[in-house]
């Protein structure tokens, strides 16, 4: 696991934990083993930003998880664009207890 965080002292208390600390997104992708899984736990006004800062860094076969609140059908429009890159992509429960978000996966 390895963990990233705009504050350095958040990052300081995940290697605390027991992850590896990433000073930027492309440091975490460095030291994730592929197939990759990242989770994304932004707030949903920034989710494709995120996505698309992450989808030049990450290989074919990468899983992305969506951690936050997203609206379903947003999810359901990013699974259809990341699957045809080769990307796996899924939501969190914490966004699953809103609905029925088995459309949303891919």
């Amino acid at each position: 696991m390895c963990g990233v965080r705009h504050v350095a002292e958040a990052v300081e208390e995940l290697v605390a934990e027991k992850a590896a600390g990433a000073a930027d997104l492309r440091d975490m992708v460095k030291k994730l083993k592929a197939p990759r899984a990242v989770w994304l736990m932004v707030p949903a006004a920034v989710v494709d930003k995120s996505i698309s800062s992450l989808v030049p860094l990450l290989e074919a076969g990468d899983t992305i998880i969506d951690g936050g609140n997203s609206y379903y059908i947003d999810d359901i429009r990013r699974a259809k664009e990341l699957s045809s890159k080769g990307f796996t992509t899924s939501t969190s429960a914490q966004a699953a207890a809103c609905g029925d978000w088995s459309e949303a996966t891919a």
